[in-house]
């Protein structure tokens, strides 16, 4: 489903920035393919919270298993063989940065350059998602995506500095999240009645959360941040920075197809085969049919 739509500003969500980083080559084209129509490129705060939760807190992980293990292939049979089913996406982003330093070589060779690619991730990953974007949308002032990750002793302790609202819950300190989702309440009004328009087969457990968080937020106003958002609807929130910006790109039908139809919004759709093209779904095309 193709039609010509607004080139101006692109949305990357949380699953298209870490696809830059640490997909194979072909898939990474593809993004960047569809990155060179649009004149701006726009992330946000959440977005990049995200990345740095999984991707390089996934580095961090991984970083500390070369270390113990002292081999390459140790590790690599660890997250294969080792992590639970429900443990799914932190298997596939290991995998794949595993992947980005696989080449012939000796265990030894792999394990050293799997440390040193790591480290320079870790190091360098937010400056790195910063350059790869034109625009930076902070209207939910999330300070743990602000903050800077520390290195406390190189290959060994870092600190990512993403867990700030639980000094903040413990503090009776107020978080800019909660001011972020009170200014948009009236549309999480609206947002959830539309939710709500579609039988529960439909929707996705991510959804679903979205649904009861947004009815908690109308229910209990002052609990906002207890309910820890920032974790339990990402994609939510995600939506909400989103909404200003016309065009959607994502990996993530199952929730995106819900709040892009609801904030007139073009979706693309990037599939996780390399070979395929992206899917797009315009605004006036709607219902969309997949």
């Amino acid at each position: 489903m193709k039609r010509s739509f607004s080139k101006k500003e692109l949305f990357l969500d949380t699953t298209i920035q870490i696809s830059r980083f640490i997909r194979e080559q072909e898939f990474k084209e593809k993004i960047k393919m569809q990155l060179s129509n649009f004149e701006q490129i726009v992330t946000s705060l959440i977005v990049l919270l995200e990345f740095k939760r999984r991707l390089l807190g996934e580095a961090i992980y991984l970083l500390n298993l070369l270390n113990d293990k002292q081999s390459y292939q140790k590790v690599r049979r660890h997250i294969e063989n080792i992590l639970q089913p429900q443990q799914r996406r932190k298997k596939q982003i290991c995998l794949n940065i595993l992947s980005t330093v696989f080449e012939e070589a000796s265990d030894s060779e792999l394990t050293e350059r799997a440390k040193q690619y790591l480290r320079m991730l870790i190091k360098h990953g937010v400056y790195r998602f910063k350059k790869s974007i034109n625009i930076l949308i902070e209207n939910s002032g999330c300070e743990c995506a602000k903050m800077p990750i520390i290195e406390k002793e190189p290959y060994k302790r870092y600190e990512l500095n993403v867990s700030m609202c639980r000094k903040l819950i413990q503090q009776n300190k107020g978080c800019p999240l909660e001011n972020f989702i009170r200014r948009n309440l009236e549309i999480l009004r609206e947002l959830l009645n539309y939710l709500q328009t579609f039988p529960p087969n439909e929707k996705s457990e991510e959804i679903e959360r979205s649904e009861r968080f947004i009815q908690d937020v109308i229910n209990n106003p002052g609990d906002i941040i207890k309910e820890r958002p920032c974790y339990t609807v990402g994609d939510l929130l995600i939506a909400l920075e989103s909404k200003e910006i016309e065009n959607f790109y994502t990996m993530n039908w199952s929730e995106s197809k819900f709040f892009c139809d609801f904030f007139n919004q073009n979706l693309i759709l990037r599939p996780n085969n390399p070979n395929n093209e992206d899917e797009i779904f315009p605004r006036e095309l709607k219902p969309w049919r997949r």
